[in-house]
């Protein structure tokens, strides 16, 4: 038999056996149907979702079981199948055994020559169901969006204007920013404004002023509690006081405060705030130094020079000459060093207005006064200029200040009053006129346009109460009752909702007026204005949202959560049947995903996974994305755990479901933690902190499941921790040890190598086992110094023992590389640098890496697999058959020998029962011609078993049990043989 038909010969085998796995455990619905209409064979999942027995379906044609109003299509179908068409996605109905029907996708793929049809049905009712929900919500959704397109178009010159005062505001806006709830408690800070404070910004949150800053809470509140009362801005306070960081020591600082709404409540408070300490003390040292210096420099804040005007022999100026300059003329021109020079000596382009304006003033004797540019010198100047009198000589004294700042003020003053009167006529201010006394009421265009009226529309006081949204009618008739009272000045101002009397579009607007009155205080007119404020409540309604959601999600985030959490637990005291739980919800392999999709996958994935958790829920529970891969749900009046699993149940089965995402199919599932509400609980986070230790259980029990916390958790979580700072000082205290396991010829018994193990002897709990800490060194990324720790003992006891105890053929060691420690980028220059180190060969080196490490690092691993082959460097393939790999593999990675998993080798019987896989891979392994390597080996029956099945190498208990060097140092003396017997 060749080496290819040896190879086909087991792949077959194993194909056989796969495909009768997945036929009997597969999800989807799976038959063999005759072209007789008859199953001739189903999978167990046919029978669990239609609920008949195997033996009811195969005794009855499957038309017995179609809907009746599907006959005739599904009999269509069948004839295009016996003519020999495949059937791609074909939908019918199925009747259950308890009289409903289910949505059945079916593809078929016919067998002519045999008479049959292979078939795969997928259960499609809950996709049936949620197309047609999907459709009467897109209708709605485009209902929806057609009226808010129309509010948008309508309010665009409006929102325009808006955005240009809010960014004139945000640019004139102090660095600190920070919002307060109505109990002036820290619900948002900024670093800046956390600095000026001297705490941090976790310190702020929730937490009060009068707690944080009580040296300026009595001030800050006698401030701040008017405004939730008035509603009114406070603006640019200053503020004295002490700050925790450093106490004694007086902190000056300007705010203002601005009311957050919600309608005509105010709900909190922005405050803007610029420590001006520093600015305070410059400003008091600058005015007294301004004082005593004030009288010696004024003079000296103009420039100021004498010139001496040139003349041609027609007397027209062609030049003039610096004879004396102030220190405000260098400062002003930047012309240095300018007595004795000319003018264009120092300005060769300078205009010829300079020239013509002082030649005149030296020839008529009148002095000028003008402001005026000079592009040469790129200023603008402020300029008097008066003769001197001297009869030889024409000079001119010139005063004169730069005033270019000003100028490109006025300029960009004009241009914002050219834009700021554009924005004016492009906002439609609306504007109304009411006669009183005759009861005629007129609007202008923009008025008409808020209650979404064309401009030809009739008006009058009943079309205008008509208009106004239902909730707010009453309130503003009682306003415009009031209004016409004398007593109440005349003045209006509100705010209320319109409701469109043609487009039913609901508007914001803010109304103005004022009333007049006749000598006897009867009401005659009312007239005012009305502002379309619908963009600025969106973006109020906008931001009050966006301070308790996540930005990714939409869902709520952990500052809403919680506090949902904090009333929970309020209820619990007040009443004592009360029942809630909180879930902690991470999704598993979410890291992997987001590595190799990309991070714009992996967001979608989240966004994904949260919509799908909120249909999940029931009405009154809320989901929050914490963060991250990270989700919390609080499930609220519960009656027991029943209810929790049922949602709990409904979440996993939810997520195994395929997401599509950017055109990818990506399955994924969750790890879900349950904390139940107990009295013992008083703080939220305490309810997170232990939901959060179940959900690791469930993560470290197998993903993809829940788990419900117990103390017991909380007590091995804090064990866990302790175990990990033990382990992070265990190399620095040697705390760990290598023992060697002998390597033992099969055909021989003779010792070819020992296999380096890692025992952890802790000081207090003595020895560790490594299935406790190996995991945990893996997670916390500690497995790749203890591993490169593993690999330069063993080496070098290695070649300590090849030279005490030289043997005609050199003993090997060999050492386990972890994944995270096969993905360290300085793998290769590690080894290499501890091979130089302790003198050993590289044929003397054998490393041992699982197939499922390689698999997850398939491109790279076979280039650093030929630089190890390349230093002569063995590789052994490790825990092989419990992993998951390809044939197709083996061949491209330079692996030297197989070992065989010790779960297969304890499961030999005494007569050979299981050894199956054993067979088949000491066979794989023999046809490419490498060795294979037995674990775990124990018994004389699985001796025997392995030495018939020509296995090379094994090792186990039967032999030696792993002994440290010493011993080892001892066995090589004494002999490298074990007896066969």
């Amino acid at each position: 038999m060749t080496f290819e038909d040896s190879v086909a010969s087991i792949v077959n085998k194993l194909v056989l056996s796969e495909e009768a796995f997945f036929f009997e455990r597969s999800l989807d619905l799976l038959s063999v149907v005759g072209l007789d209409g008859y199953f001739k064979r189903i999978n167990p999942m046919f029978t669990q979702i239609l609920g008949y027995s195997q033996a009811e379906l195969l005794a009855s044609p499957f038309l017995d079981f179609v809907h009746p109003d599907d006959h005739s299509i599904s009999l269509a179908e069948l004839e295009k199948v016996k003519a020999g068409a495949p059937t791609l996605n074909f939908e019918n109905r199925y009747r259950t055994k308890d009289g409903y029907y289910r949505w059945l996708a079916w593809t078929a793929s016919p067998q002519l020559d045999r008479g049959v049809m292979y078939c795969v049905a997928r259960d499609i009712t809950e996709q049936k169901q949620t197309q047609a929900a999907l459709k009467r919500a897109n209708e709605e959704l485009e209902q929806r969006v057609a009226e808010r397109t129309a509010q948008l178009q309508e309010s665009q010159a409006e929102l325009q204007q808006q955005l240009i005062e809010i960014e004139s505001i945000y640019q004139s806006a102090p660095i600190g920013l920070n919002v307060l709830d109505t109990d002036l408690r820290f619900v948002r800070i900024n670093e800046r404004l956390a600095q000026i404070n001297g705490l941090s910004v976790e310190e702020h949150i929730g937490r009060t002023i009068r707690e944080l800053l009580p040296n300026i809470a009595d001030i800050a509140e006698d401030l701040l509690r008017p405004i939730f009362e008035t509603g009114e801005p406070v603006l640019n306070i200053e503020i004295r006081g002490e700050t925790p960081a450093q106490p004694g020591v007086e902190r000056i600082w300007l705010e203002s405060f601005l009311p957050l709404k919600d309608g005509e409540r105010v709900i909190g408070i922005n405050t803007v705030c610029e420590e001006i300490t520093e600015r305070k003390k410059a400003e008091e040292t600058l005015r007294r130094s301004e004082e005593r210096y004030r009288t010696l420099f004024e003079t000296m804040e103009d420039g100021f020079c004498v010139i001496e005007m040139l003349f041609d022999e027609n007397n027209k100026p062609i030049d003039y000459r610096f004879l004396e300059t102030n220190p405000a003329f260098e400062r002003q021109t930047g012309l240095l060093q300018a007595e004795g020079n000319t003018a264009r000596q120092l300005i060769p382009y300078l205009e010829e207005f300079w020239y013509e304006t002082y030649g005149r003033v030296a020839l008529t004797g009148e002095p000028v006064r003008f402001e005026n540019g000079s592009d040469a010198m790129n200023r603008w100047f402020d300029v008097y200029a008066f003769p001197i009198e001297e009869p030889e000589r024409r000079k001119v004294a010139i005063l004169f200040k730069d005033i270019s700042d000003r100028k490109q003020s006025e300029k960009a003053l004009r241009d914002n009053e050219d834009r700021l009167q554009m924005a004016i006529t492009s906002a439609q201010l609306g504007t109304w006129d009411w006669n009183l006394v005759t009861g005629e009421l007129k609007w202008d265009t923009a008025c008409k346009a808020m209650f979404g009226l064309p401009p030809d529309a009739y008006i009058s006081s009943e079309i205008f109460f008509a208009g106004l949204h239902p909730d707010d009618r009453d309130r503003l008739q009682g306003i415009v009752q009031y209004t016409f009272n004398p007593a109440s000045g005349g003045f209006y101002d509100t705010e209320y909702r319109t409701i469109g009397l043609q487009d039913q579009v609901e508007r914001w607007v803010r109304a103005k007026g004022q009333v007049y009155y006749d000598a006897n205080g009867r009401p005659l007119r009312f007239i005012g204005t009305v502002l379309n404020i619908t963009q600025q409540k969106q973006a109020e309604a906008q931001l009050i949202h966006d301070v308790s959601h996540d930005s990714l999600t939409g869902l709520p985030n952990r500052a809403l959560f919680v506090e949902r959490l904090e009333r929970s637990l309020e209820l619990t005291k007040l009443n004592s049947g009360y029942k809630f739980a909180v879930l902690f919800l991470d999704v598993d392999r979410f890291k992997v995903i987001n590595d190799s999709l990309g991070h714009l996958i992996g967001d979608q994935l989240l966004i994904a996974v949260g919509r799908r958790l909120e249909r999940c829920l029931r009405v009154g529970d809320i989901v929050a994305r914490l963060g991250g891969d990270e989700f919390t749900i609080l499930l609220e009046d519960i009656k027991d755990l029943n209810d929790v699993i049922l949602v709990a149940t409904r979440i996993n089965t939810a997520l195994t479901k395929t997401f599509n995402l950017g055109g990818k199919e990506v399955y994924t599932t969750v790890s879900i933690g349950i904390a139940l509400s107990t009295s013992t609980y008083n703080h939220p986070e305490q309810l997170i902190r232990d939901a959060d230790i179940a959900m690791y259980r469930a993560k470290a029990s197998g993903k993809a499941r829940y788990a419900i916390f117990d103390e017991s958790m909380y007590t091995q979580a804090a064990q866990l921790l302790q175990l990990e700072m033990d382990l992070r000082r265990a190399i620095e205290r040697q705390e760990f040890q290598v023992y060697y396991q002998p390597i033992v010829s099969l055909e021989t018994y003779h010792i070819t190598g020992f296999e380096a193990l890692l025992r952890w002897q802790h000081p207090e709990l003595g020895f560790v086992s490594p299935e406790r800490f190996i995991p945990l060194a893996e997670e916390t990324g500690m497995i790749v110094p203890i591993g490169y720790w593993v690999l330069r003992e063993a080496c070098h006891q290695m070649r300590t023992w090849q030279l005490r105890h030289p043997t005609h053929l050199p003993l090997t060691i060999s050492v386990n590389i972890s994944s995270k420690q096969f993905s360290h980028p300085h793998l290769i220059e590690q080894i290499h640098q501890i091979l130089q180190e302790t003198g050993l060969e590289g044929s003397s080196l054998k490393l041992e890496i699982t197939e499922t490490v390689l698999m997850e690092n398939s491109e790279s691993a076979t280039a650093m697999l030929l630089q190890l082959r390349q230093m002569d460097i063995q590789l052994h393939i490790d825990d092989f058959g419990i992993g998951y790999s390809s044939l197709s593999y083996l061949h491209r990675f330079p692996s030297s020998a197989l070992k065989i998993d010790r779960s297969f080798i304890s499961k030999i019987g005494a007569n050979g029962e299981n050894l199956e896989i054993v067979q088949a891979i000491i066979s794989l392994a023999q046809s490419l011609k490498i060795d294979v390597i037995a674990e775990g080996l124990e018994t004389k029956e699985q001796l025997r078993h392995l030495q018939n099945q020509q296995c090379q190498l094994a090792q186990g208990y039967i032999f030696s049990q792993p002994l440290d060097s010493t011993s080892v140092d001892k066995l090589i003396a004494s002999n490298l043989h074990f007896s066969s017997s």
